[in-house]
């Protein structure tokens, strides 16, 4: 069975009160507590180390993509260049074709 209590609103005012006026020691405490852990800080600073070398990881991998764009499009640039020359001279000989035919 479960028993309740009843209280009255002068003490939940009460207790309001004192709730009101200690809150804020209570959080900063809550808040300084995890710090002075030693296991928890030197956890903190393996998690921070791991997220630096992680995050210089990507920023090689994202130079490296850069570097390939930039193969792929002096690639293609080529590749655009040579065709227009060829489609230039295929047109070419066919108007001389014409031309010379006619």
């Amino acid at each position: 069975m479960s028993e309740t209590m009843e209280l009255s609103r002068d003490t939940l005012e009460t207790i309001g009160g004192y709730v009101r006026q200690n809150l804020s020691t209570w959080m900063r405490e809550a808040a300084i507590a995890p710090q002075t852990d030693p296991v928890l800080l030197e956890r903190m600073v393996r998690v921070e180390e791991e997220l630096k070398a992680q995050r210089e990881l990507m920023k090689q991998g994202f130079d490296q993509m850069d570097n390939r764009f930039d193969q792929a499009h002096s690639h293609t640039n080529r590749w655009m260049t040579f065709m227009s020359i060829v489609l230039l001279a295929l047109t070419a000989v066919v108007s001389f074709g014409i031309f010379f035919a006619g």
